[in-house]
């Protein structure tokens, strides 16, 4: 398990590359804390880690002027795809449906058009780019 230090460096790296809001690394930073602490403010499995095929997708869409709000789950499922890939190299493509299902959950909410097909390219697309800085392959 990497040290609070090296967590919190790589949570300030993401902010600084604009993949993540302070506000976002503050909140994660806490999370660690209290958890190493004993005192779990969420399950060991809603901590992000910094960078991942979901922090990837967050900042493709961010490209196009889409952002998180509160109230979706986006958050969450980039945490969650940044977990899964990291402990299981695959899960994102192979729940493929289910990211994109979150992804047009939250169109629909903005009222904004959403192509399945689009949404599948832009996951593969984060995944792609993650593997690659990744393996720096």
């Amino acid at each position: 398990m990497i040290t609070q230090e090296e967590f919190e460096r790589r949570l300030q790296v993401s902010v600084e590359a604009g993949k993540i809001t302070q506000q976002h690394a503050d909140e994660e930073a806490e999370r660690r804390r209290r958890w190493l602490a004993g005192q779990p403010s969420e399950a060991l499995s809603a901590m992000a880690t910094p960078d991942g095929p979901g922090t990837e997708l967050k900042s493709l869409l961010a490209t196009f002027g889409i952002h998180a709000s509160p109230t979706c789950k986006c958050n969450s499922m980039a945490r969650k795809m940044n977990d899964m890939e990291s402990k299981e190299p695959g899960w994102c493509l192979s729940h493929i449906e289910e990211i994109v299902e979150v992804m047009e959950e939250a169109a629909k909410a903005r009222k904004l058009p959403f192509l399945r097909t689009a949404g599948k390219l832009l996951v593969k697309k984060a995944v792609k780019n993650w593997h690659k800085k990744a393996t720096g392959k």
